[in-house]
């Protein structure tokens, strides 16, 4: 074996430890000068030796120790800075800086890089500013985590928390294992980007990065450890791309098909059950938990292009085979019926149980698309997080037919969505190879859709042409006539040409089920009968209701209390009690809080006497959820049509009708 080493011009040949002498005489190296004694390398044409491990020394280094500059391999006398030991030599082999007055001897060099022994770390009671050698994050004496521990063998400092991070990694986003190192020798000092975050990570300090040859993939150590591959021991590159998930799906159908591919967790009490015993028998009638009522399966053929009705587990245009009751009007796909009571989703570092979402009206917030929806949910045993049945479908890494390359999952991400533009910071799809993004709302939207208002196919649309720009340059939706970004998704139907965002073309709560009741608390929003309203006595009653007041000082609490409303809560799973009585507030959407001190009250605990003389005590209006297309009705709270999603009273000779978003509305902000 020849190498070509940089301190020779001739090519060097590898020679076992069984010829290291010259005619007798000892052979040194040509390095260090020290005996070689053991394997080494020969120039034959001018008899120029090296030690093995000399000749594989690189001739410049980064060093922890000194990452403002770069270290050269040098001979001569010199000081360690390491330990501190003074070598007069000729012959000394050192790391120096050519800038300032630092080296490090070889031997130290070589220790405080590899980190190869065990690690005997003490508390480092410093208050300067100290940066960790495993995550560049500095370090913080007075945080448990993040204070500084140095070992006493390499001098390594690291977090608290950073001293079980490990040497190796496998992550969703590469196919390569990743590497942690301190320094990276093969930079050049440069300053990368991180492939998941896509800041800036600095080479020179504590990172994760691929030894492949040619792969330039380097991500921070929070980053790697966020998205590590808990779930899936196959990186991306070693699974069959013809196995991976394709989205979207072309229709609604498809979507509830793909549910079937959702991977159960069976927890370790559960009854294990083999192949042989599983019965796949179809039931004519099951008793299911999210219904009080025995459920029939049903023979009436659906036509899934003229589809008004919707399951009550996933909220999809219903379809093919499916459950219904024969007392009301539930229906669920057999799909949505077997769905799996446990699944392993996100990053597979906790369990999600199938639940059937009973508070609010039936509403919860999904945590990873972020939409309001009816239907059946994963909720998180360890942390509450709430996740609808058409994310958890969504397998950790796909192939979407908008982007060319494989999507895996990024918890933590500080890039936006190339599909809407909108930035997810929790979780989100990107691809590693180039800057491209997806959220879950994004991934889940589906190929074709049927637009509610025009019947028309309506196709889900990549990128623009600059033919279809309008004569100001500008680019617009079709459906609301705004501006609309051509870089950005969009559905297009090809039979009038119209081009619509997709939360035009879907409407803005595509899965909050028309014909569900919702109970309209008192005071939710400002109503104001109008003479195109003919109302029924009792809707005509509660729209008569005094509001209370916006602000109470120091008449009941220590503090000055203000009415607050539900909504104005991101969290939609914060319980409130009542500090007065002590019970939780539950059908109230209004009631008192403290900004101060946290302080909440029911509307009839604080307004006492006043809450009966002005009849606030009103139960509010059972209201059924409508889908309006073409109406000239206006709204009973902002006075514009109804178009979208809204609130109707039950009652057919009944005009009451609300926007759904209107429900909130006062006369004052909150």
């Amino acid at each position: 074996m020849e190498i070509q080493h940089y301190s020779h011009q001739h090519k060097l040949t590898f020679l076992g430890s069984e010829d290291q002498t010259d005619g007798g005489e000892r052979i040194y190296c040509h390095l260090c000068y020290e005996p070689i004694t053991a394997a080494s390398y020969n120039c034959r044409e001018c008899n120029y030796s090296l030690h093995e491990s000399c000749a594989k020394l690189n001739d410049k280094i980064w060093h922890r120790f000194h990452r403002q500059h770069r270290l050269t391999l040098c001979l001569g006398p010199g000081t360690c800075h390491i330990c501190a030991i003074n070598n007069y030599r000729e012959n000394n082999l050192m790391y120096v800086c050519d800038d300032c007055d630092f080296g490090v001897d070889v031997k130290c060099a070589s220790l405080s890089s590899k980190c190869d022994h065990p690690h005997q770390f003490v508390l480092l009671m410093r208050s300067e500013a100290i940066r960790c050698d495993v995550c560049g994050i500095d370090c913080d004496l007075a945080d448990s985590v993040s204070q500084p521990h140095i070992c006493t063998v390499c001098h390594l400092v690291v977090h608290a928390n950073c001293i079980s991070t490990p040497q190796g990694i496998s992550l969703r986003q590469h196919r390569h294992p990743l590497v942690h190192a301190c320094v990276i020798q093969e930079s050049e000092g440069v300053k990368s980007q991180c492939r998941i975050c896509r800041d800036e990570v600095s080479t020179i300090y504590g990172c994760y990065y691929c030894s492949e040859p040619e792969c330039n993939f380097v991500v921070h150590v929070n980053c790697a450890l966020q998205n590590e591959d808990h779930a899936v021991q196959n990186p991306v590159g070693d699974q069959d791309e013809d196995q991976l998930l394709i989205l979207p799906k072309h229709n609604y159908s498809d979507m509830v098909l793909s549910f079937r591919n959702l991977k159960p967790f069976q927890p370790p009490w559960s009854k294990k059950i083999k192949p042989e015993e599983e019965d796949h028998k179809v039931p004519e009638e099951i008793k299911h938990f999210s219904h009080p009522h025995n459920l029939t399966l049903s023979d009436d053929e659906i036509d899934v292009h003229n589809n008004k009705y919707y399951c009550d587990g996933c909220i999809l245009p219903i379809s093919n085979p499916f459950y219904s009751c024969a007392e009301c009007d539930f229906l669920l796909h057999e799909t949505c019926l077997q769905l799996p009571t446990f699944v392993y989703p996100l990053d597979g570092s906790d369990i999600f149980t199938l639940k059937a979402w009973r508070d609010n009206g039936g509403i919860f917030f999904c945590s990873a698309c972020h939409n309001q929806s009816h239907g059946f949910i994963y909720k998180s045993n360890a942390f509450g997080t709430e996740i609808c049945i058409r994310c958890v479908s969504v397998p950790q890494k796909f192939k979407h037919a908008g982007h060319e390359h494989i999507l895996p999952l990024i918890q933590r991400t500080k890039f936006p969505c190339n599909a809407c533009g909108s930035l997810e910071k929790w979780l989100s799809f990107g691809c590693p190879e180039c800057l491209f993004g997806l959220c879950y709302k994004c991934a889940t939207l589906p190929g074709t859709i049927k637009h509610s208002s025009f019947g028309d196919q309506y196709v889900l649309t990549y990128h623009d042409s600059i033919d279809n720009a309008y004569g100001d340059g500008e680019y617009y939706c079709d459906l609301c006539e705004k501006a609309r970004d051509p870089m950005h998704w969009c559905y297009y139907c090809a039979e009038i040409d119209y081009r619509a965002h997709p939360k035009c073309a879907l409407g803005k709560y595509p899965y909050l089920k028309p014909g569900r009741e919702y109970h309209l608390y008192p005071f939710s929003s400002v109503l104001e009968r109008s003479s195109e309203h003919k109302l029924c006595a009792t809707c005509s009653a509660f729209c008569k209701l005094t509001l209370p007041p916006k602000k109470i000082v120091e008449s009941f609490h220590e503090h000055a209390i203000h009415l607050a409303h539900k909504s104005s809560f991101k969290e939609s799973s914060i319980e409130f009690f009542c500090d007065a009585c002590l019970d939780q507030i539950i059908e109230e959407q209004l009631f008192y809080r403290c900004w101060q001190c946290g302080f909440c009250g029911h509307l009839k605990c604080v307004l006492g006497d006043a809450f009966i003389e002005n009849a606030l005590h009103h139960k509010g209006r059972i209201l059924t959820f409508v889908q309006m297309t073409r109406n000239d009705l206006p709204c009973i709270s902002c006075g514009e049509d109804c178009e979208d999603l809204s609130l109707a009273c039950p009652n057919t000779e009944c005009s009451f009708l609300i926007h759904y978003d209107c429900r909130t509305n006062l006369p004052w902000p909150l």
